[in-house]
């Protein structure tokens, strides 16, 4: 598994710790993040009024599917052949729930 680059930040705390100065960050780099669930949210609530219940819970698991492409593109994770074999049931069981 490949390690996320953190030393910039890691190296500009480090460095404001020997010189006995408090870290901070801008918290407007959380904005993003938080929009972007924000509106997942409204987007899956106002699919379950379309879907029954249960169709709707199963189709959740799509997030493993995106976690684990998005981890795969944009980290350059290799996976390992387990992995593989548990995303490809994990996409298998979606395709057959988002059939029926």
């Amino acid at each position: 598994m490949k390690r996320v680059d953190l030393s910039g930040y890691e190296a500009r705390y480090r460095l404001g710790e020997q010189e006995g100065k408090d870290v901070q960050f801008s918290k407007l780099v959380m904005l993003v993040p938080a929009a972007a669930d924000l509106s997942v949210s409204c987007l899956r609530y106002v699919a379950l009024n379309f879907v029954p219940g249960s169709v709707f819970q199963m189709m959740r698991g799509g997030c493993l599917v995106t976690t684990f492409l998005f981890s795969w593109w944009l980290l350059g994770m290799r996976a390992q052949r387990h992995q593989l074999f548990g995303f490809g049931l994990a996409v298998v069981g979606l395709a057959l729930v988002g059939v029926a």
